[in-house]
């Protein structure tokens, strides 16, 4: 008799705790509500598909080779109204390039700056979003087997300054009301010059399609 009297307690108190449980998440704050934070980082790898040319005043556009790269991009904003989020994400890549016609290969390290806007669609724990950003930043890289004339140099470095605009979308699938996983496809566009030419107007510009995955934390 004290056993069934001792079970019917406890199974009393799991379901007032389950009530209180549900109650509370009925009133819990959902995260892309305005005043909330989101913080997070991404990463992205490029499978080959980047286009990269030159552009000038003076010459036809030039195709050069396939770029593939890896970058992390820790970011920060604020919901000014629910499901919008404004904020500025830093990302930090390093590349590698191969041309089409020759030997020539490089690596590239670079850093950008970028205030972005971001929108959540829908009430559910998935939301799909959409996000626009343009940044500015600098890049440093360094080339082997650069052919000039008859010479062959063996190493060169050069340092740039970098325009980007880039939009994305995806789905955020939130584990709760304090974190999401975030999968999504992106195009960015970067535009670069060598930080000591300052008379021509010769640029590098590449066209990226990225394939992103990334969590954020809402608070």
């Amino acid at each position: 008799m004290q056993s069934l009297k001792t079970l019917f307690i406890l199974t009393l108190f799991f379901y007032s705790f389950s009530g209180f449980s549900q109650s509370g998440d009925d009133t819990s704050i959902p995260p892309t509500t305005k005043g909330n934070f989101i913080v997070g980082g991404s990463s992205s790898f490029n499978f080959s598909s980047e286009s990269l040319k030159v552009k000038s005043d003076n010459i036809d556009d030039i195709d050069l080779g396939t770029n593939t790269f890896f970058s992390i991009a820790p970011s920060t904003g604020y919901f000014v109204i629910d499901n919008l989020a404004v904020g500025a994400e830093v990302a930090f890549s390093t590349g590698k390039f191969k041309s089409d016609d020759s030997d020539l290969e490089s690596k590239s390290t670079s850093i950008i700056a970028s205030p972005f806007v971001r929108y959540y669609f829908g009430k559910t724990k998935i939301k799909p979003f959409l996000e626009g950003s343009i940044g500015f930043g600098s890049l440093k890289a360094e080339s082997e087997n650069v052919i000039i004339g008859d010479d062959i140099i063996n190493s060169t470095e050069t340092r740039r300054s970098i325009f980007a605009y880039g939009f994305n979308g995806g789905v955020a699938f939130f584990l709760n009301d304090f974190v999401s996983v975030d999968l999504g496809i992106g195009y960015i566009s970067t535009s670069s010059k060598d930080k000591d030419d300052n008379e021509s107007n010769f640029r590098n510009i590449n066209n990226t399609i990225t394939f992103n995955a990334g969590f954020n934390v809402f608070f």
